[in-house]
């Protein structure tokens, strides 16, 4: 993965100027019975893994810088495991950086925050309550971001 990565990073570079960038995360899930997965995050906003067992959050930090400015940027696929009940979720910055009025931003913590609220719903129900919330807090504000939001749960 961190070669495949590493090709793409390069790609990337090639093909814009240096003030283009992208940022991304890559995941594998695996059919492994104790849930493993495995990820390269290249400067994107950290993934949420919701422990359902015991509501503890996990972040998936960078392993790697944005895709672009940096040819011969390093990734390390990282891994962690998804047990039974977890929800992960991936998003975009629009979704964090989301401003009201006040320019106060809808931020990681509220973000986590609604996620344990509903994390018995379906990843559906989940992602279209983010949306919503995103949206209305953001209702006032003429220019916003792309909103995106993925929410992945084990059942079994």
């Amino acid at each position: 993965m961190d070669t495949f990565i590493s090709k793409i990073n390069r790609l990337v570079n090639k093909t814009f100027t240096t003030e283009h960038f992208l940022s991304m995360v890559y995941i594998e899930l695996t059919t492994n019975e104790k849930g493993l997965i495995f990820y390269v995050n290249a400067g994107h906003s950290n993934p949420i893994l919701l422990r359902d067992k015991t509501d503890d959050v996990e972040l998936l930090p960078a392993t790697g810088q944005i895709l672009g400015p940096f040819p011969n940027e390093k990734y390390k696929t990282d891994f962690t495991v998804m047990r039974k009940g977890d929800v992960l979720l991936l998003y975009t910055d629009g979704i964090t950086e989301a401003a009201n009025e006040e320019s106060e931003m809808y931020g990681e913590q509220r973000l986590i925050r609604v996620l344990k609220e509903n994390r018995f719903r379906s990843a559906k129900e989940i992602c279209q309550i983010i949306l919503e919330e995103v949206q209305l807090h953001n209702k006032l504000v003429e220019y916003s971001d792309d909103k995106t939001v993925l929410a992945i749960k084990r059942l079994k």
